[in-house]
């Protein structure tokens, strides 16, 4: 019985066995990466919650994948769609490097999705980083102008005072 239980052991550890999908996503509020190893099955979708952000702040993201000479079968990755909030990102290269970008989306609210979608070999992987930032609010325009406006005022009466210099000489 321990013989057959230790062979049993034996082969079992001997077989492979394909790991499950496990995507990932590590984000402070505003940085973060986020990707998933694909194991298991030809064709994946994923869904990546980047959670609650304030409404109009701007997120830019990448999204990329590569497989090494002689391997693609195995770590090939083919995009077949991915978005973020329903806006789809562009293609910046397809093939062995696979590359994909968004610039400026506009944050939601309360839910913020990466939708991704594609087909994998039995061993490949994608990653991606994200940024998120506030746009200014028109306050913060406004006392930026009002500031440029003053600096223009010191210059026009440092080259007055600087002319009255020059016609009393």
């Amino acid at each position: 019985m321990r013989r057959s239980f230790a062979i049993l052991s034996a082969v079992l550890m001997a077989v492979p066995i394909p790991a499950s999908a496990s995507t990932f996503l590590s984000f402070n509020g505003s940085t973060g990466v986020f990707g998933n190893d694909l194991t298991d099955s030809p064709m994946f979708s994923d869904t990546i919650d980047l959670g609650a952000l304030p409404v109009g702040w701007m997120i830019s993201a990448t999204i990329s994948s590569t497989y090494q000479d002689g391997l693609q079968g195995e770590q090939d990755i083919d995009f077949t769609g991915v978005t973020l909030n329903g806006q789809a990102f562009d293609i910046g290269s397809s093939g062995q490097n696979e590359f994909r970008f968004i610039n400026n989306a506009v944050a939601q609210g309360t839910t913020n999705l990466f939708q991704i979608s594609g087909t994998s070999g039995t061993n490949s992987s994608y990653s991606g980083t994200i940024n998120v930032a506030p746009v200014p609010e028109p306050a913060t325009w406004m006392m930026l102008i009002c500031g440029f406006g003053m600096i223009a005022m010191a210059l026009r009466r440092s080259w007055r005072k600087a002319g009255e210099v020059l016609q009393a000489v």
